[in-house]
């Protein structure tokens, strides 16, 4: 009966979310524990390609999956097995199970063509106060597949861009974060961050680095990064880190 088991404990720290105990390690995609998944490539790789999940762990990812449709933020798939398995799952950084994560982003979405001279928009302050580097318009639409936004009522308030280098795969870079000054302190910036690295994650980076000259605390405090020298750098992002003269500090977070 163990793997009929939903957990309603500890809801606080749960925060909208359900632990699921199972007798297992966690969802078994393509022969591994799978940590953390959003929910629509949980529900593609059973509606697509269900033979990449382990027998086992069909019948959890689709129970998982209908508690987010149905409202729950995010599902934890628990070895109910394991001593304190739950809480270690909420509260240690890497997790002892799977997270499946929904509702919890659901107004982040890829920015798209249309979303180009609102962008140029939205940071143009920021830009003033070199919070952020100078983008014009056919910077930002040349590069829009790199951004994220968050919406609020279809007008944005807020950004987030995440590249990849070709000569360091297992690299990647958060970037131009920005959020309008009325939604300071609601948590919008850090879930920006805490997408990205997600979103990071599952294109397989191992790592994800951050350049601040403004925002150090909050990468550092808030975000669980950790500050490290410009030779972690890509090759190619140094050459621009040491042509544009802003020695911004360089941050870096183990997301493996």
């Amino acid at each position: 009966m163990l793997d009929h088991l939903v957990a309603t404990v500890i809801p606080a720290a749960l925060d909208h979310g359900v632990g699921y105990f199972v007798p297992k390690h966690g969802l078994e995609i393509e022969g591994e524990v799978q940590h953390e998944i959003s929910v629509e490539a949980l529900r593609s790789l059973l509606a697509d390609h269900p033979d990449k999940i382990a027998e086992s762990s069909r019948s959890k990812a689709a129970h998982a999956i209908k508690a987010i449709e149905t409202g729950t933020l995010r599902v934890h798939v628990v070895d109910g097995r394991v001593f304190d398995g739950l809480l270690n799952e909420i509260f240690s950084n890497e997790g002892v199970g799977s997270l499946v994560y929904g509702n919890d982003y659901q107004q982040i979405r890829k920015a798209t063509r249309r979303d180009v001279r609102l962008l140029y928009n939205l940071t143009r302050n920021a830009v003033r106060r070199e919070e952020l580097i100078n983008r014009t318009q056919q910077a930002i639409e040349k590069n829009i597949d790199q951004f994220f936004v968050f919406e609020v009522d279809e007008a944005l308030i807020a950004c987030v861009t995440l590249i990849f280098y070709a000569d360091q795969p297992e690299t990647a870079e958060v970037g131009s974060l920005y959020v309008l000054p009325f939604y300071h302190n609601r948590g919008i910036g850090k879930k920006m961050v805490d997408f990205a690295c997600l979103q990071a994650k599952e294109r397989g980076a191992k790592k994800i680095i951050a350049l601040s000259t403004q925002s150090f605390g909050f990468f550092s405090n808030v975000c669980g990064f950790e500050e490290s020298t410009k030779e972690i750098l890509p090759e190619a992002r140094l050459k621009l880190y040491e042509e544009n003269g802003r020695n911004a500090r360089v941050l870096v977070k183990n997301i493996a």
